[in-house]
């Protein structure tokens, strides 16, 4: 259920005084530290939706501020408390200063970075911290600086004027003059990677490369890949190939090293990165990494909670008995891997015994946070972490459970509204009235209504299997214009015109109009056979 509208405060109390509480009482155990319980009030009734509504989820920042300003008084007002018990225990032995506000994040491709990115996402945003911004480009990711090249002018918004950037943790290659130029100062430099065989697998999975599942007319065209990588990869621009080095690629290895590897030169480029990054998340041991990057940033625990994003379901193009053909062929990748995969664990090492047991108090940390966020999604009143070792006593709120959930796109969309609206005022336009961020199952059809009154708006489809009904309801006949954002001229769409499925010709940058059927239209819409990350178009309604 989404937070309420801006639509008046005395109304607003109003509507939650009028809730019926019943309680729900949640008992945990913190490993070595005693029990608690948290004493919760579930909320009830319907709130409406608003022109910004997606999964549910209604965000602008008038809402939360009323939002927490009216939790306030109603706590006051109500007298309600949130009683924990725990045992003893040393506190707050583990508790370091913020050592490290400026973060450059290296947002690394099928890698688990969305998982990471929203730690930092929210992480700025939570203190009001300026973020990298990707200028505005058709047929681009807003998440997305570059694919193919480092922090420029012409890929980036310049920062306000006698302001410099706090967060960096959009897609974009790493270079390090181009890194320090746009977040000078005392920054910490994170990375993650993946085992490279695992990464290529995600990343056929995902964008499908031509040059591997059209140019190779075989049954089985990875395979054929694998045995000769080269010759597919011959005459490839090195920043268009998905597959070769991918990792070393976007770390920035010389490019040389690339068609000519040297086991030397790239350990000593590994040495140099060692110098520059303070941290490499691996993303197979992802909790282990955290739990370290927390203590190597200084930050709290809090900081770095999250749940998995863009986690997609198992694939098959391989088995792992031809996992050695990609060693062979990715050795820059592979070294990369081995490198920071070592340099964790010896790290983890150095910190003893108390590391595992913060390991251990923040996964079951982690896991009750996202039951809370996910499973009691009626409660109103926040989830309180009492003191540990390793914290202080903190809660964790809807707002928290909203940006913990948040879909990236919506996060980078979210942060540029703020920049636009706080810094560069009319200098930058960024038009997103009605945001709608769809998943779906296989095989499944589902209804998505848009608010009466959300006259344009973007419509971006996950993963997007099976199909879905796009339902618009206007006070009078309206044309309902349609225009491909990315990826959305993959969607066969159908006007349900008075119970007649017309399908309509493949988005374009130009508009395509269909008449409502009075005050009612309905699309249809529905997947592409094959499976891709996303695909989206924006609608106008015009009078």
């Amino acid at each position: 259920m989404g937070l309420p509208l801006c639509v008046g405060n005395g109304r607003r109390i109003l509507s939650w005084l009028c809730v019926a509480f019943s309680t729900l009482v949640i008992t945990y155990n913190i490993k070595g530290f005693g029990n608690g319980h948290i004493q919760l009030h579930e909320r009830s009734g319907i709130h409406k939706t608003s022109c910004i509504d997606f999964t549910g989820f209604k965000l602008k920042h008038c809402e939360y501020m009323e939002y927490e300003q009216m939790m306030a008084n109603f706590t006051e007002h109500q007298n309600v408390s949130v009683n924990v018990q725990i045992g003893e225990a040393p506190v707050n032995q583990s508790i370091r200063n913020i050592r490290y506000k400026q973060v450059a994040f290296l947002k690394i491709h099928k890698a688990g970075s969305s998982t990471a990115q929203n730690i930092f996402l929210r992480y700025g945003y939570s203190r009001n911290l300026l973020f990298v911004l990707s200028k505005v480009r058709k047929e681009q990711y807003d998440n997305v600086i570059s694919l193919s090249s480092s922090l420029n002018e012409n890929n980036t918004i310049a920062p306000p004027m006698n302001k410099t950037f706090d967060v960096l943790c959009n897609h974009v290659l790493y270079n390090r003059e181009a890194f320090q130029k746009y977040i000078p100062g005392n920054t910490a430099y994170i990375g993650i990677v993946r085992e490279p065989f695992e990464m290529f697998l995600s990343t056929l999975n995902y964008f499908r490369p031509e040059y591997i599942f059209k140019t190779i007319k075989a049954i089985t065209p990875v395979l054929n890949y694998l045995v000769d990588p080269w010759k597919y990869e011959k005459g490839l621009p090195l920043t268009y190939s998905l597959t070769n080095n991918r990792m070393a690629l976007e770390f920035d290895f010389p490019k040389h090293l690339f068609k000519t590897y040297s086991k030397e030169e790239s350990e000593a480029y590994l040495s140099k990165l060692d110098q520059e990054f303070h941290f490499v998340i691996i993303m197979e041991y992802f909790a282990e990494s955290v739990v370290m990057m927390r203590r190597i940033l200084g930050w709290s625990i809090k900081d770095v909670l999250y749940v998995k994003k863009n986690s997609a379901k198992k694939y098959s193009f391989v088995d792992n008995t031809y996992r050695y053909l990609y060693q062979r062929f990715a050795k820059l990748d592979y070294d990369l891997y081995n490198f920071y995969y070592i340099k964790l664990w010896e790290k983890i090492k150095l910190e003893g015994i108390d590391f595992q047991l913060e390991l251990s108090f923040f996964q079951n940390l982690r896991k009750a946070v996202e039951d809370y966020c996910i499973k009691h999604k009626q409660t109103v009143l926040p989830y309180h972490v009492p003191d540990s070792k390793w914290s202080t006593a903190f809660n964790v709120t809807r707002k928290d459970c909203d940006l913990l959930l948040l879909n990236e796109m919506k996060f980078v969309s979210l942060n540029q509204t703020k920049a636009a609206n706080k810094y560069y005022k009319s200098k930058i336009k960024y038009n997103f009235t009605a945001i709608l961020c769809i998943y779906t199952k296989k095989n499944e059809t589902e209804n998505v209504v848009i608010a009466p009154s959300c006259l344009n708006g973007t419509l971006d489809w996950n993963y997007p299997r099976g199909a879905i009904n796009v339902l618009f309801n206007e006070p009078k006949p309206y044309s309902l214009c349609l225009t491909d954002w990315v990826g959305g001229n993959g969607f066969a769409i159908y006007d349900n015109y008075f119970g007649k499925m017309t399908q309509l010709k493949m988005l374009s940058t130009e508009n395509q109009c269909i008449q409502s059927n009075g005050h009612h239209a309905e699309l249809k819409v529905e997947a592409p056979t094959e499976q891709r990350y996303m695909g989206g178009f924006t609608y106008e309604i015009k009078y």
